[in-house]
């Protein structure tokens, strides 16, 4: 219970997005892909995002945070990358077809919505008085003061898919979150802070 909910929906973004092929009988165009949100609100002050310039995540939901919650328990959460004003979410299911998703609905819910948390918080053990079989008491931790979680409501921001237009520039982008977030979430940020120095970076607004 952290706090932060997933939405079963989908964000679209039709003025901030990447950009693909389509082929007709005559020729190739190049068509806007909204379910392919380019996101470049992000906070500069965590380390997992301190160096990313922007990030791509496909077809991707949206998360619900319950501030008073998180604080109620100690908490404290980032909003590590949030979709732009323009954006909008949509109950997931439908029509996935560009065109479909390129026109407006009355069930679509203005922008802007979080993207990716990150949270750090103090936590008891589920396993407090309830060990595992064959679980060894003396590596038993009972509580956290500190513990780490990253909830990203999208599970393929680290594959290049070349179908969708997911391609392997953006691609980079998501490897450098994930790795920057492994490193975050076992609390080793002198890792971060030298691997970013090489990170790629957007060279203007897109």
């Amino acid at each position: 219970d952290t706090g932060i909910q997933l939405r079963s929906d989908l964000v679209l973004d039709r003025e901030h997005n990447l950009v693909g092929t389509q082929y007709t009988e005559d020729e190739a165009v190049q068509v806007s892909l909204p379910a392919l949100p380019l996101i470049t609100h992000l906070d500069k002050t965590h380390p997992i995002t301190q160096n990313l310039s922007a990030l791509v995540l496909p077809f991707s939901g949206s998360l619900e945070v319950d501030e008073a919650r998180l604080a109620s328990r100690g908490a404290i959460w980032h909003n590590l990358a949030v979709s732009a004003p323009e954006s909008v979410s949509r109950p997931a299911g439908g029509d996935i077809v560009v065109d479909a998703l390129m026109r407006p609905r009355e069930d679509e819910t203005p922008g802007p919505h979080t993207m990716i948390v990150a949270v750090q918080t103090p936590q008891n053990s589920r396993f407090a008085g309830n060990l595992p079989p064959q679980a060894n008491p003396q590596a038993f931790l009972p509580a956290g003061k500190d513990v780490r979680y990253l909830i990203v409501p999208n599970g393929d921001f680290l594959f290049t898919n070349k179908i969708i237009g997911y391609t392997d520039s953006f691609a980079k982008f998501g490897i450098h979150l994930f790795v920057n977030a492994t490193e975050w979430l076992v609390q080793d940020n002198a890792l971060i802070e030298i691997r970013n120095r090489a990170l790629p970076q957007m060279l203007q607004v897109p």
